[in-house]
């Protein structure tokens, strides 16, 4: 049956590292979640000290971690610098482009020779501007009349007809589920939507295990 999932596929993983291909070995290294292979340490990236580097294995020892290939696969633009990005910035606003790995080679190879800034301080100015008006984390509004809180404790209704909603990241259902319903139990008034992210839900985790009273099933 086509539609089958094999589960043992889950725990499989591959010696030859995902970055080099050259064969793992040894003990002090980590597994890829996404595409299951091996990765060198010095693959991984660069660590200022051993002591920095027995900190992120022991991080990372119950927790998902992506390879750097894998994360360049599914966040292309990673690995860009600020000009590279900016230079991205400017094509995109100039002239739509689809966003792949395959283009950001050529909008950077097209465009890294170009003399955008100089010295004249006005003209730096005007750059400096221009390039704040594309610059997407400078530039986002929100259009409604919502009150945003970031302090659990100002969640407050001032009537019966306003609707709560609450953002939370549980970084794992299995270990902070119960802090999480503490929480919630001490809140001053009842959120009505509730959306956590980074629960690290598995095939094989019961989403009845989360399931809260008065709260609609939790929708995975």
């Amino acid at each position: 049956n086509k539609y089958t999932h094999n589960f043992k596929d889950d725990f499989t993983t591959h010696n030859d590292c995902s970055l080099c291909r050259k064969n793992v070995t040894g003990s002090e290294t980590l597994s890829c979640s996404t595409c299951k292979h091996w990765v060198h340490k010095n693959c991984i990236g660069n660590f200022n000290n051993r002591t920095e580097y027995q900190n992120f294995l022991k991080y990372y020892s119950s927790r998902e971690w992506d390879c750097p290939a894998c994360t360049a696969e599914s966040l292309p633009f990673i690995n860009l610098d600020n000009n590279e990005f900016y230079m991205l910035l400017l094509e995109m606003y100039s002239a739509p482009t689809y966003l792949n790995k395959e283009n950001f080679q050529q909008i950077y190879t097209k465009l890294k020779d170009v003399d955008f800034f100089n010295s004249d301080e006005k003209t730096l100015k005007e750059n400096e501007k221009y390039m704040n008006g594309i610059d997407p984390d400078q530039n986002f509004q929100n259009y409604d009349s919502c009150n945003y809180v970031i302090d659990t404790n100002l969640i407050v209704s001032k009537s019966s007809k306003e609707l709560n909603m609450i953002t939370f990241n549980i970084r794992s259902m299995r270990k902070n589920f119960e802090n999480f319903t503490f929480l919630l139990s001490k809140l001053k008034s009842k959120v009505h939507v509730i959306c956590l992210t980074e629960t690290w839900l598995g095939p094989l985790d019961k989403i009845k295990d989360f399931e809260l009273e008065e709260y609609h099933p939790p929708l995975y």
